[in-house]
């Protein structure tokens, strides 16, 4: 019995063991179950509270601005056909038609198609199809270029002009033309143009400031708004008025509540609402021609296959008076003494525009502006310090012509907000145009109408 109970009692034991190491695993096993539940509960919170956060997050909304893509295309603009470099505005239904213009930088090019994008007045595309705005094809194919000739810089010149037999609009607002690569589908462009459906009388003239700070720097703005007929509900919620100084979109004011209104005419009166730093009058470039220096040339060499223009140094007038010129208010024109034809015998030149400081800037960069870059703070108009000249400057590609231009500074490393005073200084006496545009939300519409649009001068 003793032996039968000897053999048996390792076998116990054994068999104890292992109900113990059963209990243990299972017991461990169902912790680690509970544990791992626990772990991805939280992680679940986690995600959810996270997925919250997204969602909570603004949706970023794209808003057009001007830009080139490609740079083999320059000097890229729109304007009324067989005009200079204008305003891009189309009235609708009118027999003045607006035209793409761009040169390619080579004779061998590719075939282009351009599409039309309807925008609200802070060029956000609009919520409605392109059957809405458009009567015909949405998108339009070309490939005719003409090339240059006589010309160093060898360049193919192309015109689209629109509306035309195949595209016409039909809603007032500001647009954009998207100019694409037809092999690639690329974005080579894309630039803005506006169609007026005029429904306003605009009467607007320029005051003297009435703050005591503005007195002698700032112009002031006197507007009303008569819409006529035009049915405007809620003008307070639905009527939008802009103002740009020179047409450029980072000297604005809008969204100002108008201060009386009556008949479906508005007064927009409030003392502080529009007033613009006067700046001075704009520096220009003059290379109209290549062949006989201009006006601020200091030297022109041939080098390789472009020319070389240095023009005489800038210097700071912030402190200065202004100098009444005669300007284009920060505009250009393509044009050239040396030939006969424009934009096919135009050459382009290499410009040095040249700034005199004593020292670099500790906390701004300083850039290049005007209507030849639509006002845009961009990498190739920075301005860079030559220490041992002690002078900031800047190369420009330009093809011949007559460009207006100024100094602006950002913050380093940043792009707004831009400042003109500490460079270029502000006169109350200071010659701008001033561009006043009047959209409105129609009834019952899910986009915004250019009802009106006007410039006033602020000498006249």
């Amino acid at each position: 019995m003793k032996d039968r109970l000897h053999l048996r009692y390792p076998i116990f034991c054994t068999a104890l063991l292992a109900s113990m190491i059963c209990i243990i695993s299972c017991k461990s096993e169902k912790e680690l179950t509970i544990d791992n539940t626990k772990e991805t509960s939280t992680d679940t919170t986690a995600l959810i509270k996270d997925t919250s956060t997204l969602v909570a997050t603004p949706i970023k909304v794209k808003i057009y601005r001007p830009k080139v893509f490609n740079y083999l295309i320059k000097t890229a603009y729109i304007s009324i056909v067989d005009a200079d470099q204008t305003h891009p505005v189309y009235r609708l239904n009118s027999n003045m038609p607006l035209a793409l213009h761009f040169d390619f930088m080579s004779f061998d090019h590719p075939s282009y198609y351009v599409e039309f994008i309807h925008c609200d007045h802070n060029w956000k595309p609009s919520n409605i199809s392109s059957q809405e705005y458009i009567y015909g094809n949405d998108y339009q194919e070309f490939s005719v270029g003409n090339p240059s000739f006589n010309t160093s810089q060898n360049y193919t010149h192309f015109d689209y002009t629109f509306p035309n037999e195949s595209i016409q609009f039909l809603l007032g607002g500001n647009y954009y033309l998207l100019l694409f690569d037809s092999e690639t589908e690329d974005t080579l462009l894309q630039l803005p143009f506006y169609i007026l459906d005029n429904q306003t009388f605009i009467e607007a003239s320029t005051l003297e400031p009435t703050i005591p700070k503005y007195k002698f720097t700032h112009q002031k703005i006197n507007l009303k708004v008569d819409a006529k007929d035009y049915e405007i509900n809620d003008p307070y919620q639905n009527l939008i008025v802009q103002i740009r100084q020179n047409n450029r979109m980072d000297e604005k004011v809008e969204n100002v509540m108008p201060s009386m209104v009556m008949n479906n005419a508005f007064q927009f009166s409030k003392a502080t609402a529009f007033h613009f730093g006067g700046g001075k009058e704009f520096k220009y470039i003059d290379i109209r021609s290549l062949q006989n220096l201009e006006a601020r040339v200091r030297s022109s060499k041939y080098i390789g296959t472009k020319t070389k223009i240095v023009l005489d140094i800038d210097e700071i007038r912030s402190y200065k008076p202004n100098i009444s010129l005669t300007d284009m208010n920060g505009n250009y024109v393509i044009f050239t003494k040396d030939a006969q034809d424009h934009q096919l015998q135009g050459d382009y030149a290499t410009v040095t525009l040249r700034l005199k400081q004593n020292q670099e800037m500790a906390w701004e960069d300083l850039y290049i502006v005007g209507a030849f870059n639509n006002w845009q703070i961009l990498p190739e108009y920075k301005m860079f310090f030559n220490i041992h000249d002690k002078q900031y400057e800047c190369d420009l590609n330009l093809k011949q012509g007559y460009y207006n231009y100024e100094y602006v500074t950002v913050p380093k490393g940043k792009k707004s907000p831009v400042e003109r005073g500490y460079i270029e200084g502000h006169s109350r006496d200071a010659e701008n145009d001033y561009f006043i545009y009047v959209y409105t939300k129609p009834s019952g519409e899910n986009y915004m109408n250019l009802i009106g649009l006007s410039r006033i001068n602020s000498r006249n």
